[in-house]
């Protein structure tokens, strides 16, 4: 409560292909702020990405990010993150968007464009309050 008192902002990411550290808890943590405090409200101080592939530091998509940036934007200028683009590290892979969806977003391909774009996806299920 203190911390949505005083306005704090928190990006939240867990990957999905995380095989030390479930994701499942991080989820029901998630939902059990937004039965307590109420979507809206939730949605106004956390951000929350699941990240298909992303393992623990590693997996079939090696997330680089900038959720630094997006929060002191969240924070100093009240542009709150929506979606973000993660780029795969991996060798063979490297530089690989994927657009990282608000949950409970999912990216899916559109059918068209370059599969290593984040463009060519779209995010489905988002909950985001517009």
């Amino acid at each position: 409560e203190k911390f949505l008192a005083r306005k704090g902002k928190l990006i939240l990411m867990h990957g999905q292909a995380d095989a030390m550290i479930s994701s499942n808890p991080t989820i029901s943590y998630y939902q059990k702020l937004v039965k307590i405090f109420g979507r809206e409200k939730i949605q106004s101080a956390v951000q929350f990405y699941l990240v298909p592939g992303y393992g623990h530091g590693n997996g079939h998509f090696s997330l680089s990010w900038d959720p630094l940036t997006a929060l002191d934007s969240w924070v100093t200028e009240g542009i709150q993150p929506d979606i973000l683009v993660g780029k795969d590290l991996n060798k063979d892979t490297r530089n690989r968007e994927r657009p990282l969806c608000p949950y409970p977003g999912w990216p899916r391909y559109k059918g068209s464009g370059p599969t290593d774009k984040a463009a060519s996806f779209v995010c489905e299920g988002s909950s985001q309050v517009k």
